[in-house]
């Protein structure tokens, strides 16, 4: 039987079969919690085997991230920023993505509208930036708008005879609201956000309902890899194991389950609580929560009563925590709800957690026009106080060349740790598939599913978008 160093300092042996799935699965984990989660989480979803392979071209062409632009971003909704970014009348948050900028602005009847950032004169961009204004006013020749986008006034309107105010309105595009965040859509004709997101506003009914929520830290870094490829880091846990051993003790990672819910949205849902399958001899209950506090920095933990699991118990003290914290009760809320590791990804490149301790949402964009970067963003959020005033949302830290360690440092120590290995990791991935052929990438068949359903719902975008440009080779194969 081998032996792998999956923690410093501690040698664990490996079960000896790795040919078979180990410990229960996740919602079999469930069964002695104290309160049983929504009907959703107790029932996998029929996601089939998704039988696709995935050639490495598409995440180092240029001609297929141009196809993207054309046939994704130019189509598809995308969240732009959240509603506490622009709160009062007249805030604006700009938004980019590929070479594509819009203005998100919330007008005079308070109503939030986005446009195209460009002016209808000789395209200007009107805004480099976030901020608050009474009008859009052109920095270049001062064809101001109001904040509804009609156009207001036009210095020496005399030399313009032929101009039509109606036709020189701002380029609207659609807007969607969900849970706070503020979605987006080029295409005017595409069908509305709440159809878009499929079952994701049943799913965060409850406790974990975002639009209660408020942005209370924001980090943006870039990140040395195409937009798919970091985001495919995030959506899978099979890589736990190997690159961030801190969660082993107290993460059953390879019992997690992995579902696809029509086109849109996927998940996966992994059990707090319990020491990762991949060893043979399961850690004492006094262990587990000892490795949680631990890699938390919760400083000493307390001993676990006679009888009681450490899921039961690291479950209640954080239902006790968070109702401390918060002033909203969690008493019915679900130790599955409380501390599991449960994610949601919204294609095409979003996530969010159903979980309270850990209420994060991260967005990856293509780094304007730069196959081989692209830009992350982290943010967390926070119960809007039992007072009911929404704080005013936390100013994003672009990181620049600051680590994640470093950034981190303050708020968690976890946190730093697990987007450092993560980080360092992707320059190593895009240039180990920069310089190999064309060949096809190989895929877990369950750990790995939302990656292949990514680029094959990727695809069909692009074949609806933009069917002129040839993709034979960068496509996503069905296996027969």
């Amino acid at each position: 039987m081998s032996k792998v160093l999956i923690r410093p300092g501690r040698d664990w042996e490996r079960r000896p079969d790795q040919h078979k799935r180990a410990g229960l699965l996740y919602h079999e984990n469930l069964i002695g919690d104290k309160l049983l989660p929504p009907e959703d989480m107790r029932q996998p979803a029929d996601s089939g085997k998704q039988p696709y392979t995935i050639t490495r071209n598409r995440y180092i062409s240029q001609d297929f991230h141009d196809r993207e632009v054309r046939g994704l971003w130019s189509h598809v909704w995308q969240m732009a920023c959240r509603e506490e970014e622009i709160p009062e009348i007249g805030d604006i948050s700009v938004y980019e993505i590929a070479g594509l900028s819009f203005i998100i602005v919330r007008g005079e009847d308070s109503t939030i509208r986005a446009f195209r950032n460009t002016c209808k004169h000789r395209g200007m961009k009107l805004c480099a930036y976030d901020t608050s204004v009474n009008e859009i006013r052109c920095p270049f020749h001062g064809f101001t708008w109001d904040l509804s986008g009609k156009l207001v006034d036009v210095p020496m309107r005399w030399d313009f005879p032929d101009l039509n105010e109606e036709s020189t309105r701002l380029s609207e595009v659609q807007v969607g609201v969900w849970g706070g965040f503020i979605f987006i859509n080029p295409d005017t004709k595409a069908p509305s956000l709440l159809s878009f997101l499929e079952v994701l506003p049943e799913h965060f009914k409850g406790h974990l309902e975002h639009s209660q929520k408020y942005i209370t830290a924001h980090w943006r870094k870039v990140l040395p890899c195409n937009w798919k490829l970091g985001i495919e880091a995030f959506i899978e846990s099979y890589h736990t194991l190997q690159v961030h051993p801190q969660f082993t003790g107290f993460l059953s990672d390879e019992n997690g389950q992995y579902d696809v819910f029509g086109r849109h949205i996927s998940r996966f849902l992994l059990t707090i609580g319990k020491n990762t399958t991949a060893i043979s001899n399961p850690l004492p209950e006094q262990t587990v929560v000892d490795e949680f506090f631990a890699a938390n920095s919760l400083g000493a933990a307390p001993s676990i009563p006679e009888g009681t699991t450490a899921r039961a118990f690291l479950a209640e003290i954080m239902r006790e925590r968070y109702t401390s914290l918060s002033g909203q009760d969690y008493s019915s809320c679900s130790e599955a709800e409380l501390i599991d590791s449960n994610q949601y990804s919204i294609f095409p490149n979003m996530i969010l957690w159903r979980t309270l301790i850990f209420p994060a949402v991260y967005r990856f964009r293509p780094n304007g026009n730069d196959p081989h970067s692209s830009i992350f963003d982290l943010y967390l959020l926070g119960d809007i106080p039992a007072s009911g005033v929404r704080p005013p949302a936390a100013e994003v830290q672009d990181l620049g060349e600051i680590s994640f360690m470093d950034a981190l440092k303050d708020y968690s120590v976890l946190l730093g740790e697990t987007y450092h290995q993560d980080y360092q990791n992707l320059a190593l991935l895009q240039e180990g598939i920069a310089g190999s052929p064309d060949e096809s990438l190989q895929t877990a068949q369950t750990q790995e599913i939302r990656i292949r359903h990514l680029e094959k719902v990727l695809d069909e975008y692009l074949e609806q978008y933009d069917p002129e440009s040839p993709s034979s080779i960068i496509k996503v194969k069905q296996v027969k």
